[in-house]
């Protein structure tokens, strides 16, 4: 009788360290501080975070780490959104709490890199001239600019740093560039240029004697603005 008691209390010892068990490990998996965000980092851009706990009635706290952003740097959400303005590695912490008093956090250690910024210069645009545009793009140091892509309308397009086109026709064309470095942030510019026609030069040939003066006239159909005369000689 007393091994039988004592065998039915080591067995009622057991089950209740299983149901303690169980229980914590319940309430351990009801607010589980995990979560995840975007893979792209960029600053200025809202960076999703969301938390992957799926248990009902649970309040969340999420910090930033970016203290500039003022009380932007905190929310409550589940799944929430945050712009970083400066590159950086920030720490970002979700805390997640239920009623019961379980509590759980986790800190993830993110990097955010710079924009790029796409800018360009170009030449008087002539049509049927090649127009040369002069890539002034910047980057960031620790993440440069791998990509650019250059749209001149017209299905023309270009992915060369720094290009030349040739317009076909006269009138405002605009000009993308849209530039990518290589974590992946983005950048683009517009810019719509004139594009003028072509000068057309003509001189009516006539006879000249040796030694004489001879006045030379350009007749420009086109109201050209400099001249540059070779008289072959």
């Amino acid at each position: 009788m007393k091994k039988l008691q004592k065998i039915a209390s080591s067995i009622a010892v057991f089950c209740t360290f299983c149901q303690l068990f169980l229980t914590i490990n319940t309430l351990k998996a009801q607010c589980n501080a995990g979560f995840s965000y975007d893979t792209l980092l960029c600053t200025k851009k809202n960076i999703s975070f969301s938390a992957n706990s799926s248990a009902s009635g649970l309040k969340y706290q999420w910090e930033f780490g970016d203290p500039a952003s003022g009380a932007l740097n905190t929310d409550t959400l589940k799944n929430t959104k945050h712009s970083f303005n400066k590159r950086g590695t920030y720490l970002v912490t979700l805390i997640v709490t239920n009623s019961s008093g379980c509590r759980d956090s986790v800190s993830k250690s993110i990097t955010v890199y710079k924009n790029p910024v796409a800018q360009f210069i170009y030449s008087n645009a002539c049509a049927g001239l090649k127009t040369s545009f002069e890539n002034k793009s910047t980057g960031d140091s620790i993440d440069k600019i791998k990509s650019y892509f250059w749209n001149f309308e017209s299905g023309s397009t270009s992915s060369d740093s720094s290009p030349s086109h040739s317009f076909s026709s006269t009138g405002s064309k605009t000009v993308k560039l849209r530039v990518e470095s290589k974590s992946g942030c983005k950048d683009s510019s517009s810019v719509v240029i004139q594009v003028f026609d072509k000068p057309s030069a003509t001189l009516a040939g006539k006879k000249v004697c040796q030694n004489s003066t001879f006045t030379f006239s350009a007749d420009s159909k086109t109201g050209a603005s400099a001249y540059t005369w070779n008289f072959g000689d």
